[in-house]
């Protein structure tokens, strides 16, 4: 399992099946076009991912795979560190969403 950072951690599970941080307290894997969050051992939030239309030039489009949203599976203990982990990871994903807006907590 590959050692990354917050930001990294979606990205590298996507990249090489999983991946962890903060020293194996967040873990994550891929499951088929999403990968699943995990602190300890709750499931936290899925980040599902999807081929995009990216104009590539002025004359052509490509598909890039990239998140396009997340969902929250399990809200946790709602600890600090549950907060400022999910916004760290989701933001270094490039979906940005906060705890309190998956969870209305």
């Amino acid at each position: 399992m590959r050692n990354t950072n917050f930001e990294n951690l979606v990205w590298n599970a996507f990249i090489d099946g999983e991946a962890k941080a903060s020293a194996g307290r967040w873990t994550a894997r891929r499951d088929g076009w999403s990968v699943i969050v995990t602190h300890y051992s709750t499931d936290m939030i899925r980040v599902v991912f999807d081929d995009v239309p990216v104009k590539t030039s002025a004359w052509g489009w490509q598909n890039v795979t990239q998140p396009v949203f997340v969902e929250g599976i399990d809200e946790g203990y709602g600890s600090s560190s549950d907060r400022t982990g999910i916004r760290k990871i989701t933001s270094g994903a490039g979906v940005s969403t906060g705890y309190r807006e998956l969870f209305n907590a």
